[in-house]
């Protein structure tokens, strides 16, 4: 689920989004990243049927993630699927993790 897209550190990557709900009118959306930092977000006073977003972002290189978040007006959201930008040679992920709970007392 999600898609991978190839850019370089300094790249433009430019969102074409489009959400409609006939039901329940959308009330903003927000572009949402690493960390789950909201990066930008539009609201549409008043609420709408039909809206539509075209924001843009400078891609900082290595991997990062972004989701759309879909905000109702009564609270409701959803979100859609990522988008990944490819991983660069140098970049750190953390593939494992062991805590020992009973660590070695330190020696004065």
């Amino acid at each position: 689920m999600g898609s991978v897209i190839d850019v370089e550190a300094g790249e433009t990557i430019d969102f074409e989004i489009l959400a409609e709900d006939s039901e329940v009118d959308i009330e903003k959306m927000q572009l949402i990243s690493n960390g789950g930092t909201v990066i930008d977000e539009i609201v549409f006073e008043g609420g709408t049927e039909h809206a539509e977003w075209n924001p843009s972002v400078e891609a900082a290189g290595g991997s990062e993630w972004f989701v759309v978040k879909v905000i109702h007006e009564q609270g409701r959201w959803g979100t859609s699927s990522p988008i990944f930008t490819a991983g660069g040679e140098y970049d750190l992920k953390l593939t494992a993790l062991n805590v020992d709970p009973d660590p070695t007392p330190a020696r004065i």
